[in-house]
């Protein structure tokens, strides 16, 4: 189940026509990320996509483990449901993965035939072990990101990767017996026996962004990543509406992103009530058509509005508490339907 992000090509390419001036402002800078000039290149700007990707997903996942989901055939169906046919980038070259730190046992991936087997033993087309990497990263320090060379499901070509992989708590005590078959670990009391990643390939990403737009296309990602992630879950997996509302609040209720965690999700449905909200549980099953922000805006309804004549989801600015200042400050969010759903999920970041 796919949407196609006919936006998100719109806005990188209107991004892409700054470039020219970029570069002369920056009279040829090699600065990765210029932050006095207020530009970050392409390349870092995809790397805090992925990061963020998998970051909610873990977040949201292990909060859903711990809340609503004991059971670990129903944990590895959920996962199945939420990861295997989403995608981010505009090339939809952006996957997730999961697997087990303990044997590497892949429990989802877009290569199904993997699934149930050992990644232990796999290899980059270099010949570097990079699961075993990967769990190394996570066993040690928590999360991180780790190079590879791996073939491009765009282009089916081979090229350099990065992939950012974190742990996932599932909460089966039964699952894993504290041994790591695939590295030697101090370890002996884990308790993330999965892990999750997505990555990026780098060639050609050699333009710079302004941050503020670079911002602004990671929550666009971020936010269309769990629109396709969440309508899988709820034609797989939760079919019933308060199940559906359910899952949507728990998933999001702690997930935060940006430096400043100023980041969250809210998911509207088109009548204007508040389905789950990430920072505010007291608005959920609030009816907001009617809620304006201090300019008098109607913005609930222009957010809706927004999503309902674009398919591929918009931009909307308003005014709204920032939840790191405390102060009503304005805020540009991007609104996508969840596919098949009366649902909306959208999320912003706050103009500084």
């Amino acid at each position: 189940m796919k949407v196609i992000r006919t936006t998100q090509r719109y806005w990188r390419s209107a991004l892409a026509c700054f470039i020219l001036l970029l570069n002369t402002a920056c009279n040829d800078s090699n600065d990765d990320n210029d932050t006095t000039s207020g530009v970050i290149s392409e390349y870092e700007s995809n790397k805090n996509i992925v990061r963020v990707n998998v970051t909610n997903m873990a977040t949201g996942l292990k909060a859903t483990f711990n809340e609503l989901i004991s059971d670990l055939d129903d944990q590895v169906a959920l996962t199945q449901a939420m990861i295997s046919d989403t995608r981010f980038f505009d090339d939809d070259s952006g996957y997730f993965f999961v697997e087990t730190l303990e044997n590497a046992t892949v429990i989802a991936h877009i290569y199904v035939s993997w699934i149930g087997t050992s990644r232990c033993d796999a290899q980059d087309l270099n010949g570097k072990y990079h699961v075993q990497e990967m769990i190394e990263t996570v066993d040690h320090i928590g999360f991180g990101f780790v190079s590879y060379y791996f073939t491009n499901p765009a282009t089916d070509e081979p090229a350099n990767k990065l992939s950012f992989v974190t742990g996932i708590e599932t909460y089966d005590t039964d699952n894993s017996d504290g041994t790591n078959d695939c590295v030697d670990t101090d370890d002996t009391d884990n308790n993330l026996p999965w892990f999750i990643g997505a990555g990026l390939y780098n060639e050609g990403l050699n333009n710079l962004l302004f941050v503020n737009d670079a911002n602004k296309t990671l929550v666009m990602d971020v936010t269309t990543t769990l629109s396709e992630a969440f309508a899988a879950v709820f034609n797989d997996i939760y079919t019933q509406e308060s199940d559906q509302i359910t899952f949507s609040k728990i998933f999001i209720d702690y997930i935060r992103f940006f430096e400043d965690q100023s980041g969250y999700f809210f998911i509207l449905d088109d009548a204007g009530t508040v389905i789950s909200h990430g920072t505010d549980d007291t608005l959920e099953g609030e009816d907001m058509w009617d809620l304006q922000d201090s300019t008098g805006d109607y913005f609930v309804q222009g957010l809706i509005q927004t999503a309902e004549e674009n398919s591929e989801g918009g931009f909307y600015q308003y005014y709204w508490e920032n939840p790191a200042t405390g102060e009503d400050e304005e805020k540009i969010s991007f609104i996508i339907r969840i596919p098949d759903t009366d649902y909306f999920i959208a999320a912003g970041v706050y103009q500084h």
